[in-house]
């Protein structure tokens, strides 16, 4: 079958992700070929065995055979981890113990929890004497003049602000 990856690699007996060490006695010296050969084997055989990378440089090289096997099994797992993925999403949010924002109090509830945090985190916040700043839902701040009641965003109000003075 021409070439069939002549270039050394060095291979684990017993992978690293099962807890094999860098030892002499875990290591083999096989082509590139052999390497991909054993992983994909190993891959398609055995359910614990590390995911098969099929972009190693002797994946056309192996037996159109083994390759289906690989692909056929990726296949199957991104469907299973798919398939887990809508399981989890079909829990609701309070299953998940999370507020279920799809209702009317819950989105209020997240409203009136982002006010009183841009509160906390906003150092002027209501710190003038004549203006009344007010977070609004969307993380954005208006501004009211006490003196002239002009409605303004917070640098726009520190400009207005002059005028008073």
């Amino acid at each position: 079958m021409g070439n069939r990856g002549n270039k050394i690699e060095v291979h684990h007996n017993i992978a690293r992700s099962r807890g094999g060490a860098d030892e002499e006695w875990n290591l083999e010296c096989l082509t590139e070929y052999e390497h991909a050969e054993k992983h994909a084997i190993d891959y398609v055989l055995f359910d614990n065995a590390p995911v098969f990378d099929c972009r190693m440089s002797a994946w056309p090289l192996l037996p159109s055979d083994l390759r289906q096997a690989v692909l056929e099994k990726h296949s199957r797992e991104n469907i299973s981890k798919r398939l887990e993925v809508k399981r989890k999403k079909k829990k609701t949010f309070s299953e998940n113990g999370t507020h279920n924002f799809q209702t009317a109090e819950g989105r209020e509830k997240n409203k009136q929890r982002a006010i009183e945090r841009n509160k906390k985190n906003n150092i002027l916040h209501n710190k003038s004497p004549l203006m009344r700043a007010v977070t609004l839902a969307n993380n954005s701040v208006r501004c009211c003049c006490l003196i002239c009641k002009k409605e303004s965003s917070r640098p726009g109000m520190g400009r207005h602000l002059q005028t008073h003075k």
